[in-house]
């Protein structure tokens, strides 16, 4: 399949520089983002992370349905940032591994791992719109358990055999809390 037209578009555009002051300034990666750079903010939360917490409802649930592909993009842009990942410039990007070592996100290290078992070991090409529909690496899940054990969010399991999710309700608000504040100064 192909990638929904915004995912790319944001994909491309949102990776920003983090400047280590607190406020980020969204900057496309075609003007300059130097390699390396952390995707971690002041917080020590990931954009993954970030978008997590905007998709998240604060009783827990899903705020909004498409949070599963916002999560992987993020994650995307994340590895891009740490230059473990790279995106060729076609319609439906193809990427590329530069680095498969993992970088202490559970989310991301079972990219990494993914994309090391397709590209480098079976010699296949993955592209984003794959990744984006790939369920099993639960990246949801693994953010979420991430945030978790970072005290921010609570854990209520998944219940009936997987049928109902698991959700996890705010238990320190103040990491959102900043993260809307900055999108807001951002804004402005």
């Amino acid at each position: 399949g192909t990638l929904r037209p915004g995912v790319l578009r944001i994909l491309r555009t949102s990776v920003v520089r983090r400047t280590g002051s607190g406020n980020s300034r969204g900057t496309p990666a075609s003007r300059g983002i130097r390699g390396g750079e952390s995707a971690r903010n002041v917080a020590g939360m990931m954009i993954a992370d970030e978008i997590f917490l905007l998709y998240t409802a604060d009783s827990g649930g899903v705020f909004a349905q498409y949070r599963q592909f916002a999560v992987t993009g993020a994650t995307v842009a994340d590895l891009i940032l740490a230059q473990r990942v790279e995106l060729d410039g076609r319609k439906d990007p193809r990427i590329s591994l530069l680095d498969s070592r993992p970088v202490g996100h559970p989310a991301h290290d079972a990219v990494l791992e993914y994309l090391h078992e397709r590209i480098a070991d079976k010699g296949k090409q993955v592209k984003l719109s794959q990744l984006l529909g790939v369920r099993s690496l639960k990246l949801e899940e693994r953010t979420g358990r991430a945030l978790h054990d970072a005290g921010i969010l609570g854990l209520v399991g998944a219940r009936f055999g997987g049928l109902v999710r698991p959700k996890y309700p705010v238990s320190n608000p103040l990491p959102e809390q900043q993260l809307r504040a900055r999108l807001a100064h951002v804004l402005r």
